[in-house]
């Protein structure tokens, strides 16, 4: 078994121990913007997340100091899978119906098997 088998085997098993602590949230990709210049967002899609909620501020990977109001991490919604693909001008709105720009999503570490994070996290700002 290779270290990426091992690092999804770990993965899969934080999923499913933390699924009572996971809140299901709103992922609207954004697609353009209308005639207006208003941003245009495809149909939301639940899913499930680890959400901390909480003003901390953090240096994003260029060094910059931002101040976040949530960070929320998604799991690959099975095995095997790449964790779904969050752009940095997507909206997410948290159970609590907070929602704010996406001011980061930190590199991490990726799955060679699938070319994606093994798990996905953003900065809500």
């Amino acid at each position: 078994m290779g270290l990426g088998a091992i690092i999804s085997s770990a993965l899969e098993a934080a999923r499913i121990a933390t699924e009572s602590l996971q809140a299901d949230v709103i992922h609207e990709a954004r697609l353009d913007q209308d005639v207006l210049g208003a941003p245009d967002y495809a149909d939301p899609v639940s899913r499930p997340a680890l959400v901390q909620e909480g003003r901390q501020q953090l240096h994003t990977n260029d060094g910059r100091l931002v101040t976040v109001q949530a960070i929320v991490s998604f799991f690959p919604e099975f095995e095997g899978a790449a964790p779904p693909g969050i752009g940095a001008l997507d909206r997410i709105t948290l159970p609590s119906g907070r929602t704010g720009p996406i001011v980061e999503i930190p590199e991490v570490l990726v799955n060679p098997a699938t070319n994606a994070p093994y798990v996905r996290t953003v900065w809500l700002g």
